[in-house]
């Protein structure tokens, strides 16, 4: 195999996957054998520590006496949960519960307005929760303003 060493290339290799393309060299690839990784893929966005983001976090585990790395030997030990708690405390562990905000008394309807862009852009420029800011003065405007059917 023909490649071309890059150093900066090699340097982002080395701190990203902990491996030089100088060691590609000596390889033997026609006897390369290739494995499948159970590793779940990464999603995207993801930003893997550094080496040395990872040691500073490996330390600060090794450092903190009620932080210690589970070993096999722990995990042999382990029983499950349903046999070391109660059974009402089980019972609640793994009910199944509503996912998400739990419902208001009085759910919002979606609608589509079309709104002044200056309008908009004012009740948006105040931050999170701008939607519910449009609400309250829509509301203000019917209190103060009465609409006679």
């Amino acid at each position: 195999m023909n490649y071309e060493f890059d150093p900066a290339k090699d340097e982002s290799k080395l701190d990203k996957h902990g491996l030089s393309l100088a060691d590609a060299d000596g390889f033997e690839w026609e006897t390369a054998v290739e494995r499948k990784s159970d590793m779940p893929k990464l999603e995207v966005g993801h930003i893997s520590p550094t080496r040395e983001e990872d040691a500073a976090i490996n330390a600060g585990i090794a450092a903190d006496p009620d932080s210690r790395e589970l070993d096999a030997e722990w995990f042999a030990k382990a029983k499950p949960a349903s046999e070391v708690l109660p059974p009402e405390m089980y019972a609640a562990l793994v009910a199944k519960r509503p996912r998400g905000r739990p419902k208001a008394d009085e759910t919002k309807v979606f609608t589509a307005i079309r709104l002044d862009a200056d309008l908009l852009e004012a009740f948006k420029a105040t931050g999170k929760g701008w939607q519910t800011r449009v609400n309250a003065a829509l509301r203000q405007y019917l209190n103060e303003h009465p609409i006679v059917h």
